[in-house]
């Protein structure tokens, strides 16, 4: 028998839903590390390439060959890398929004009690603290779920462009 909207416990599903975005937050945070290396690796490339060849004593031909694909990978090194760069900046532009301080609730469950006894002691404070939670929770969950996805979205344009640039070292590669 399914369970009436009223006695879904909105606040259990929420914490637990909070709990998974942070999980999925310090999952991209791990998953980020990959391109970062690989980037590292295309430019330290790039940079040896470009100094360890011997420039005068190749034809233009062969420098050309080498050169445009060193050049065409870095153009697309620096497009992956920016949008890496944006996957990070998600973070510092915004704000992952956690569960509230302990103390600071406490207290105000304690003035919600205070309040509701002087002033309608009919009114339940607990149930009134449970609403105010929930939709601060709600909202936290509506910021770090945007956080997340933006996150993903700019890891993932990250990645064809990261591709084309290994694709273009190996051309570089070619000519050495």
């Amino acid at each position: 028998m399914e369970k009436k909207p009223e006695e879904w416990d909105w606040l259990a599903f929420l914490l637990s839903w909070h709990e998974k975005e942070y999980e999925r937050r310090y999952t991209l945070e791990g998953l980020v590390a990959t391109p970062v290396g690989l980037l590292t690796g295309i430019y330290a490339l790039i940079y040896l390439f470009s100094t360890q060849y011997d420039y005068k004593h190749s034809s233009a031909l062969a420098t050309a060959c080498l050169a445009i694909p060193l050049a065409t990978s870095c153009l697309l090194a620096f497009i992956s890398a920016t949008h890496v760069y944006y996957s990070y900046a998600v973070v510092k532009n915004k704000i992952y929004r956690g569960v509230p301080d302990a103390n600071a609730l406490r207290k105000h469950m304690g003035d919600l009690v205070v309040y509701y006894q002087e002033h309608s002691p009919q009114e339940n404070a607990t149930e009134k603290f449970k609403a105010y939670f929930i939709e601060i929770l709600s909202d936290q969950i509506t910021t770090n779920v945007l956080n997340n996805d933006e996150r993903t979205r700019d890891i993932r344009k990250s990645k064809p462009w990261l591709r084309n640039s290994l694709l273009n070292m190996r051309f570089a590669c070619f000519h050495l």
